[in-house]
């Protein structure tokens, strides 16, 4: 048989409820419980009989648990109220502690209810046989005591006070304490100071001993000594009162400060100008060296601060005009009449890689800025010290290549196999290390180095990672500065290497994150080493390797198998570019997709769809967008019933964003820019899709028509372009001719296939077939070509906007 427990609950849900229930029995109580989902019924189960707990769901349709929290705490400050809540956060579980709870709990974490009951039921225990000895103590104290509550009401009133004062307990209970016993003179100090704490907490009495005047019933004023304290810390503050009469103190201490008086009277008269002369002259001395001081900081802060600003601006604006200048000259190259495919793919390319420069930029601002919000975690997984070693000597033993460096990977003495790490954060710190070496090194050598540093039996092994390289080194205040965000060893090295500074502040913050250190030891002219310390977790039952192969470094990660999607997107986006940009991916690989250049719009298309039948299988929804934004286009949708999946997109990077878009009724989140591998992926997860057709590749053997292969791949997407466009005219005439010249084209560059295909598609216009089957025709022939090997979608684009214009 369980303890018996009446327990009040506050929850809307029934499942909910018989958790509750259950967890509460399986912690040994038989509870006796009422539930109630509104402030009506709570006011009525209040009024009918005691609870020894309140436990209250934290949101609810009609109800909140923070309004029942304060219905509750203006009956009784006493009663045990736990929160319980699926998602709370810390700063809302701060807020409801100080309005009152006693606790709160995560519904994932139920198995601390009972745990918690029994110790608020404890603690409850406790206040009452504490309440008891205090009322003894009143009783029997010499002091008087007095006490009341946050309107100046009084509550208490010792025997020590009744004799004191004149008036008899059960006369001053419930009255105002500033009208019974506080002089006329001091009644609005006292209620003003009173007001002010309840609104702000702040008052000069509380916790302090000090001297005032009292009045008795009969009206007439002694000194007292006087403390006042809070006794309470959770609802409406309470107060307690401790005075003492000290009329025949304060009349013997004048007796004595008569006579001192006149002692100090004569050495005050003799010393007061030279004490006033010599106070003048220290204040001046001291105000003269505190401004000088002041003054020289000031001066220090503001140069410093200057020039930080001006390298950091100086910098930046290489950093990003540099990459800029590429994209903006290549984009106009790009326009240019007369390019050739092969030199608008070139441009494409530089574009794309200066594009992806600015990327990295922002990415590493954003890291420094997540990290300094308290936004970034990293995980403790798994992972294999050597496997990320030898993926970070594959990528970057090219760019050593290139500088004709010696490149080496090696393990010092044995590592183990596996350790609890961030393999991406570990694999980042090591990729930015080892990119510095190779960039401050013009000859010689790069060596990444793993060693365990401790036994594989201590409390902490730690694994360390050493990068040596035999570059320019730094000097000891070149080093001071190193880990700085936005620096660099000087600025002759920003104007020689380039850079932003912020790769090894952002790795520092890793590492230390991680649990670990980096550090760094380096001479001028003598290179430097980067040391990586890292804790490995338990190392018991986990294998060692002692040496470091080749054989280890993993092959180059292949792309996914292309898919096709089959289903309707509606993509929403305020950005023309990026919603085109977006809606030709999505296009290029089977989907209809519908725009909308706003939430609103959103929307109306959304809900249109839905009644007429034909609901989007996905939609895409930029959070940030005029008339309606996608945070409050999505919570309108889902409040209509509409249940497709909804896939956030969105340039914020905080780790908070996420869990915002989800609340607001988001499926999933996808931030920007969305490059087109994830883009496909996150629709791949929601609408239909199938594999690719597989790669066509020229059978031809002929060495002198391999020559002309490329130039044949690179006008294959203005074919394209073609037949769709003839087909969208209905010129059968052009499209005959292009079927022609393709059959025998392509078989002379070894793509039979194609040939077959668009010998049936001239037969059929020759014979003057039915549209239906020209169409299809056209719209297979087009999806052959497509699969073509080196077939450029970019290029097809760009052609695309030539045959239009």
């Amino acid at each position: 048989m369980g303890v018996p427990l009446r327990v009040l609950l506050i929850e809307d849900c029934d499942d909910d409820a018989l958790l509750l229930l259950r967890e509460l029995r399986r912690g040994g109580y038989e509870p006796a419980s009422h539930r109630v989902q509104n402030a009506d019924d709570l006011k009525a189960a209040l009024d009918r009989q005691e609870w020894d707990v309140i436990i209250s769901d934290y949101a609810m349709p009609q109800f909140s648990g923070m309004a029942a929290l304060e219905m509750v705490r203006k009956r009784t400050a006493d009663l045990p109220f736990i929160l319980v809540s699926g998602t709370i956060g810390e700063e809302t579980a701060v807020t409801a502690m100080k309005a009152g709870a006693n606790d709160y709990l995560m519904k994932a974490a139920l198995a601390r209810l009972a745990p918690a009951v029994q110790r608020e039921l404890n603690e409850a225990r406790g206040r009452h046989a504490a309440e008891a000895r205090n009322a003894a103590i009143l009783e029997s104290a010499l002091d008087c005591i007095i006490t009341m509550d946050h309107e100046g009401r009084i509550t208490q009133f010792n025997p020590a006070a009744e004799r004191t004062f004149g008036y008899k307990r059960q006369d001053v209970i419930g009255r105002e304490l500033a009208g019974l016993i506080i002089p006329p003179s001091l009644r609005d100090e006292h209620r003003r100071g009173l007001a002010h704490y309840t609104r702000t907490g702040e008052s000069t009495v509380l916790n302090q001993r000090i001297e005032i005047n009292a009045m008795r019933s009969d009206g007439s004023e002694f000194p007292v000594e006087l403390a006042v304290t809070r006794i309470n810390t959770a609802g409406p503050p309470t107060f307690t009162a401790y005075l003492r009469d000290i009329t025949q103190r304060k009349q013997a201490a004048e007796d004595l400060r008569r006579v001192h008086a006149e002692l100090e009277a004569r050495v005050e008269q003799r010393t007061a100008e030279l004490t006033r002369a010599n106070q003048s002259l220290e204040v001046e001395i001291i105000e003269r060296k505190r401004a000088e001081a002041e003054a020289e900081q000031a001066k220090d802060i503001a140069e410093s601060a200057n020039r930080a600003k001006s390298e950091f601006l100086a910098n930046m604006s290489h950093e990003i005009r540099t990459p800029m200048a590429a994209i903006l000259g290549f984009a106009d190259r790009l326009l240019e009449p007369h390019q050739q495919p092969s030199d608008r793919l070139d441009c494409i390319n530089t574009i794309r890689r200066n594009g992806e420069h600015l990327l990295h930029l922002i990415n590493d601002i954003l890291d420094l800025a997540k990290i300094e919000a308290g936004e970034m975690a990293v995980e403790k997984i798994r992972c294999s010290p050597a496997a990320i070693i030898a993926d970070v000597a594959s990528i970057m033993r090219v760019k050593a290549v290139e500088k004709r460096l010696t490149f080496e990977a090696k393990v010092a003495g044995a590592i183990p196999s596996e350790i609890e790490a961030d393999p991406t954060r570990l694999k980042q710190i090591l990729i930015n290390l080892v990119g510095n070496a190779i960039k401050f090194t013009e000859t010689g050598s790069v060596r990444i180095i793993a060693k365990l540093l401790d036994p594989p039996d201590s409390a902490s092994p730690r694994l360390r990672f050493e990068v040596v390289d035999s570059g320019i080194g730094m000097s000891a205040d070149q080093l001071g500065r190193l880990f700085r965000p936005f620096s660099q060893a000087d600025t002759s090295t920003t104007r020689r290497f380039g850079g932003t500074g912020l790769g090894l502040s952002i790795s520092r913050h890793f590492a230390r994150m991680l649990g670990g250190d980096l550090t760094v030891g380096s001479f001028p002219g003598k290179g430097s080493q980067f040391f990586l310390t890292v804790p490995t977790g338990p190392l018991a039952g986990i294998g060692f390797t002692s040496r470091f192969t080749e054989s280890l470094e993993q092959a180059p990660t292949k792309q996914g198998a292309a898919r096709r999607l089959h289903g309707r997107i509606l993509l929403a986006d305020d950005g023309r570019e990026n919603r085109d940009l977006l809606s030709y991916y999505l296009q290029q690989a089977g989907a209809q997709v519908t725009q909308a250049e706003n939430g609103l719009v959103a929307v109306e298309k959304a809900l249109a769809a839905l009644a007429a039948g034909a609901p989007f299988d996905l939609i895409f929804m930029d959070m940030q967008m005029p008339e309606l934004d996608g945070y409050a286009a999505t919570a309108k949708l889902r409040s209509k019933g509409y249940s497709a999946p909804i896939v956030a997109l969105t340039a914020h990077a905080m780790a908070t964003d996420r869990e915002k878009c989800l609340m607001s009724g988001c499926t999933d989140y996808l931030s920007k820019p969305a490059r087109k591998p994830q883009l496909l992926e996150m629709a791949a997860r929601y609408v239909t899709s199938t594999d690719a057709p597989p790669t066509l590749k020229s059978d031809v053997s002929d060495e002198a028509v391999m020559m002309f292969l490329d130039t044949f791949v690179a006008e294959l997407p203005a074919n394209v372009c073609r037949l769709n466009h003839l087909l969208d005219q209905g010129n059968l005439a052009d499209l005959l001719e292009i079927a022609h010249r393709l059959k025998g084209s392509a078989g002379l560059y070894g793509f039979m296939s194609i040939t077959q295909l668009a010998g049936s598609l001239e037969v059929g216009l020759k014979q003057q077939q039915a549209l239906e089957t020209t169409t299809k025709q056209v719209h297979e022939l087009i999806e052959l070509i497509r699969s073509v090997e080196g077939y450029s979608h970019i290029a097809e684009s760009t052609s695309s906007l030539s045959t239009q214009s």
